[in-house]
């Protein structure tokens, strides 16, 4: 793709997946779906866009470290302290009900163990931002289960990073190497433990002397950079970029400047640019054509299992009562942003096809659209206690 038709391509982009994403909010539904859609009427519908080349593949891939990143700083380890214990087997329970069922699905329908596995990856964790909205609009964000959802979703994000590092493992050893993804799951494990503290400790030290400087942007600057070489040490590793960008995001979430100054920075060039060209270009990337309904309707159905059932009954035992329950892994069923920025480094690494990453991208939407659905059909009006 030459230059000048890919800055035409991003100019495209970037206005219709804003003004989409702007009317879907509008319409009461998380900015994601307006910015797909708008991909898709750019793309396959009207081929404004077309979607290739290394060059744009390199793009996304900077635009998914900025995702990932702005997703880990929000994942702070103080929010789940209170329900550390229960946030913490629910978010296994459920990511591992989902990613179970998700890989059953891959092998019945593709017959395939990576591509069982990457969409088991994917579909394993909540969205964070899709989960929240709906606390928030719902009342609950306040409530005691309310505050348990949030906790259970952010170990859910953790659970899912150390799931994402054993597909890598299985991605770098082209075949089932138990051994192979043993030492890389310990090689990960460490990673997180030397990121979590003395990382953690060298940083805050660092941006503390930053702090002092009278640049402003350089409370920008140095996180971003700090998530680059990150993901560039954790993708060298064998570990993949995408864990590094998202560590390196929640080894700056308790930092005293994260909330004031580095988040908002971030957001701003997350949500205003990385965003809305990522997700539209997801759009664009689908394949319209010989659609695999059948795929797309079982990973929707598992999706909504692995959440529903298996957290919904694992709350009882930590003394969420049978109407709440219900409310619990309902809520916990979104799929979003953070499984879309997955789906396409999936792709990226020529792991599955168009039309596998189609249904993929299909099935996350209809997550985020079934939940309200499920929560007025099931729960009524009465949310939490």
């Amino acid at each position: 793709m030459a230059v000048e038709q890919m800055l035409l391509s991003l100019a495209i982009l970037l206005f219709s997946a804003k003004l989409l994403g702007e009317l879907a909010e509008r319409a009461g539904l998380v900015s994601l779906i307006g910015e797909i859609l708008a991909g898709i009427i750019v793309g396959p519908v009207l081929g404004l866009v077309v979607i290739g080349g290394a060059q744009i593949n390199d793009l996304i891939t900077v635009f998914i470290i900025f995702v990932l990143f702005l997703a880990g700083l929000r994942v702070k380890f103080d929010d789940v302290r209170e329900h550390m214990y229960s946030a913490s087997i629910l978010a296994f329970v459920g990511g591992f009900c989902s990613f179970l069922l998700g890989f059953l699905v891959g092998m019945l329908l593709l017959g395939s163990v990576v591509v069982a596995f990457a969409i088991g990856v994917v579909i394993l964790s909540s969205s964070d931002i899709t989960l929240f909205a709906f606390l928030h609009k719902t009342g609950m964000y306040s409530t005691r289960i309310g505050r348990m959802i949030a906790a259970t979703t952010i170990a859910d994000d953790i659970v899912g990073v150390m799931f994402l590092s054993a597909l890598f493992a299985f991605i770098s050893s082209q075949a089932l190497n138990m051994n192979e993804i043993f030492r890389l799951l310990l090689l990960s494990i460490g990673f997180y433990l030397f990121m979590f503290t003395a990382g953690t400790k060298v940083l805050n030290r660092l941006l503390k002397e930053v702090g002092k400087l009278k640049s402003g942007m350089m409370m920008f600057a140095l996180p971003v950079a700090f998530a680059f070489f990150i993901a560039y040490v954790a993708d060298n590793l064998g570990i993949g970029m995408a864990v590094g960008a998202f560590v390196a995001g929640m080894t700056l979430a308790n930092n005293e400047h994260s909330e004031s100054t580095i988040i908002p920075k971030v957001d701003v060039m997350s949500r205003g640019l990385a965003e809305p060209i990522l997700y539209s270009v997801v759009g664009a990337s689908l394949v319209l054509s010989d659609l695999n309904y059948l795929l797309i309707a079982s990973i929707v159905l598992v999706a909504v299992l692995g959440k529903a059932v298996g957290i919904g009954f694992a709350s009882r035992f930590f003394g969420v009562g049978k109407g709440n329950s219900k409310i619990f892994g309902i809520m916990m069923i979104p799929r979003g942003n953070d499984n879309i920025a997955l789906v396409q480094v999936i792709l990226l690494l020529g792991v599955i096809t168009f039309q596998v990453y189609t249904s993929m991208v299909f099935a996350i939407i209809a997550t985020i659209l079934v939940t309200p659905l499920l929560l007025k059909l099931v729960c009524g009006s009465k949310y939490g206690d």
